[in-house]
């Protein structure tokens, strides 16, 4: 849910099989607030690649991308964060510095697909585009697609057509 309690249950009994406290585990918090550091909270509906729940969490400082054991909810790997985006140059030309106080959180559902023969995870996060291997969360590619405006947000996911992927947002 938008709060960030990630929460595996029966389906048919609802009971709960296992929860994670996603705001704890990955450092969503304010130090000094103690308040989740986001706009609208967690907003993307998680996806099913094999055996592994793919949750856009966007915690700090390399969590923004968490694969779980469908299972057990346990941390399978982690991704995409401060050592993907440091030191890139943006769409402006410009060297992106990490503030440590970045937000991560993405509203873009993620999306598996399959682009010449090679399994890609595509998530849109709040600084652009990450292709990830799905079983390992090794970084395949990364584009910078972020709006120059703070108060913006990726909220669509991507599209995967052929072998082409096509992204869009508002916010200029």
């Amino acid at each position: 849910g938008a709060a960030g309690r990630l929460v595996c249950t029966e389906l048919a009994t609802g009971d709960e099989l296992w929860t994670r406290d996603v705001l704890k585990d990955f450092n969503l918090l304010h130090p000094d607030s103690g308040r989740p550091n986001w706009f609208f909270g967690i907003g993307c509906t998680p996806i099913l690649e094999g055996n592994l729940l793919i949750v856009l969490v966007g915690g700090q400082p390399n969590s923004g991308v968490v694969a779980f054991d469908s299972a057990t909810g346990r941390t399978v790997w982690e991704a995409v964060g401060r050592d993907t985006w440091d030191g890139v140059v943006t769409g402006t030309g410009e060297t992106f510095h990490w503030s440590e106080e970045e937000q991560v959180v993405s509203y873009a559902s993620p999306c598996g697909a399959t682009i010449h023969g090679q399994r890609h995870l595509l998530c849109l996060v709040r600084h652009g585009l990450v292709s990830l291997d799905p079983q390992t969360g090794k970084e395949n590619f990364k584009y910078w697609f972020r709006s120059r405006s703070f108060e913006s947000v990726n909220a669509a996911r991507p599209l995967v057509i052929g072998d082409k992927i096509f992204l869009t947002a508002a916010y200029q």
